[in-house]
This record gives structure tokens, C-alpha cells and sequence, in this order.
């Protein structure tokens, strides 16, 4: 029986990308959600009493959490996209370079238009992402390992650039509040608290640069035994 006529295999096989699509995005948006709750006070440590003896309440409030999390999560995606370009395009250089004859391999095969396919070094971070895609989708269609790892690889990436996205939109509003109450309540700015979470954001974009390179290198040893097994 194919996977189309067996449902129960078609549906796991859908798991893995819906449930680390979960991954790369419900754990920064639900940070972000009460990291804002928290910092103008909606939310309060003393309140606590008030949710030991309502689990329908708490069931209530954490699937809202959960919702609004996803919400902000899929938000978030934008930047943390846009903080992957600081290190992609260096990535693919270096893997070009490693592997060009597969790439080029992978280039013919996929009929994928360039416009400078003679140094695969050179190319605009727009064919790099063109490539990775088209290069994604066919490992997923005829190896059923990278089906299943790639996309966790991905979220694993994903995770780290939302996170780092997450805390910088809550520093950016932990700065506009803290300078809201010095100029109208003569309140101290915590310059200590912004020295610390800068590093932290940088370490989030560090390992998400090396769960990225990672990610790419998998992409080639898979590209490089499926086609070879295609071959065959």
C-alpha cells in the first residue's frame, strides 16, 4: 500500500513539520506574551493565590497563552529571518565552495536559473534561498530520513533567530517604559539589565548561525546519497 492510499502514514508523515513548526515559534511568542503581562504589571506574582484552586481558569489562561504565543510566534518569524541573513549568505558560501560540483549537479537537475553559474560562490542571497528551497523539497520527496530530521534541523534554527527577536522586541519596550517612568516619576533606568541581555541576544544568533551551518551541511550529505542512490 502507497503512502496515498495508507491515511494513518500520509498524517504521521505531516507531524514532524507541524509539530517543529510549533517548536520554532509557540516558546518565543509565549516568552514575549508574558514577558509583557509581567512588565506592565498585568500579571503579579501575589495573584498567584488566585489560580491554586481554579484549573478550569489556569486550563483557560494557558491555551490563551499558548494562542496569542503561536500568534506573535508567526510575527516573529519576520525578524528572526531577517537576523539569519547576517550569517546565511556566509554559511552557503562556504558549503558552495565544498560542494560544488554536487551543487552543480543539483543546479542541472533542478533546471534552476542563475545568473552567474560559473562561481556558485557569488550568488545573491535571493538564489541561495531559491536553492535551498527547491533543495528541501526534493530531499523530503525521495528520502524519507530528511523528511524527518530536516525540518527539525529547520525549527531547531528557527528557535534560536525567534528568541533573539523576542528579546530584542522586549528590550526595545523594557527601554521605552523604563524611559517613560524616568522622565515622569524620576525612576533610575537598570542600565545592568540591558548589558546582560545584549550578550544573551548574541549567543541566540551565535547558535542559531551554528544550527544553521548544521542544517546545510545535512542537506549536502543527503543530496550527495540521494543522488547517487537515484543514480543507481
Amino acid at each position: 500500500m502507497s503512502d496515498e492510499e495508507n491515511p494513518i502514514k500520509s498524517w504521521t508523515g505531516s507531524v514532524p513539520e507541524f509539530f517543529y513548526d510549533l517548536i520554532s515559534r509557540v516558546p518565543p511568542g509565549v516568552f514575549l506574551v508574558i514577558a509583557v503581562l509581567v512588565e506592565y504589571e498585568v500579571v503579579k506574582v501575589d495573584q498567584a493565590a488566585l489560580f491554586q484552586d481554579n484549573g478550569a481558569l489556569v486550563a483557560f489562561l494557558g491555551l490563551l497563552v499558548l494562542g496569542a504565543g503561536y500568534s506573535i510566534g508567526i510575527f516573529l518569524s519576520a525578524p528572526g529571518r531577517y537576523a539569519s541573513r547576517v550569517y546565511f549568505s556566509r554559511v552557503w558560501k562556504r558549503h558552495s565552495n565544498d560542494n560544488t560540483d554536487l551543487l552543480k549537479r543539483f543546479i542541472e537537475l533542478g533546471k534552476i536559473n542563475l545568473a552567474k553559474k560559473s562561481d556558485l560562490t557569488q550568488l545573491t542571497n535571493e538564489e541561495y534561498l531559491t536553492i535551498y528551497r527547491r533543495m528541501h523539497d526534493y530531499l523530503k520527496f525521495h528520502n524519507e530520513h530528511a523528511k524527518r530530521l530536516l525540518p527539525k534541523m529547520s525549527a531547531e534554527t528557527s528557535l534560536c533567530n525567534n528568541s533573539a527577536a523576542a528579546f530584542t522586541v522586549w528590550s526595545i519596550i523594557h527601554l521605552i517604559r523604563s524611559m517613560y517612568l524616568f522622565f515622569s516619576y524620576n525612576v533610575p533606568i537598570q542600565w545592568s539589565w540591558f548589558v546582560a541581555v545584549v550578550p544573551f541576544i548574541l549567543i541566540l544568533l551565535w547558535i542559531g548561525k551554528e544550527r544553521y551551518d548544521r542544517l546545510i551541511s545535512s542537506h549536502f550529505s543527503f543530496l550527495s546519497l540521494t543522488l547517487d542512490h537515484n543514480k543507481e
